[in-house]
């Protein structure tokens, strides 16, 4: 059942066959899926539903995936939307690339929100749109806004080394060092300590 076949274009919405299960699901440039095969217990034509699952970071907002399988007694597999729709209307992804929702929005796996970028280029994006986890929002931090704060005003200070205030923080120097450069921690701002 691997027949190639041409897009179906409606006034609305184009369908193409999905990679990998051509003959048996075709996905949407709106993010919709459906089952085109008859089998047992399968309505061809049906819209599948997606379901949210969370990956990541306990904050992120859930990618959508359906559920696809080829006939009766085949073995499920879960598909992302957004890869499906990419795959079938922008082609392979390319090495070292990833997926990028335009909108920051992982809900809307439409094509015009869709497009291929590197992970570098993804991870600015999402600084861009405010969706990045920094700081305490981020799952990994041991630090607070406050203790950075501590920390930058004792690097300014200039009496403690970078290990003596790591060992005060419980963390290590290279996270020190990190916020000296303005590597982490960079939106947290201090003044310089006045002399008194």
């Amino acid at each position: 059942m691997s027949t190639q076949e041409e897009p179906i274009t409606t006034d609305q919405e184009t369908w193409k066959d999905v990679v990998g299960y051509e003959g048996w699901y075709k996905v949407s440039d709106l993010g919709r899926v459906r089952r085109i095969a008859m089998t047992v217990g399968a309505i061809p034509g049906k819209i599948l539903k997606s379901r949210p699952t969370r990956c990541g970071h306990p904050n992120a907002k859930p990618r959508f995936y359906v559920s696809l399988s080829r006939g009766y007694k085949g073995s499920a597999k879960n598909a992302t939307v957004h890869k499906l729709v990419a795959e079938a209307f922008i082609g392979q992804r390319p090495d070292g690339c990833e997926i990028n929702h335009k909108d920051g929005d992982p809900s809307n796996n439409k094509l015009n929100n869709l497009e291929y970028m590197t992970r570098s280029q993804n991870h600015w994006h999402a600084a861009e749109m405010g969706l990045a986890y920094r700081g305490e929002k981020n799952g990994m931090h041991r630090l607070t806004v406050e203790k950075v704060k501590g920390i930058k005003l004792l690097l300014l200070e200039g009496i403690l080394s970078q290990q003596k205030i790591a060992d005060k923080f419980d963390v290590c120097v290279g996270t020190i060092n990190l916020i000296k450069m303005g590597k982490t921690w960079k939106f947290v701002v201090v003044d310089k300590p006045i002399n008194t």
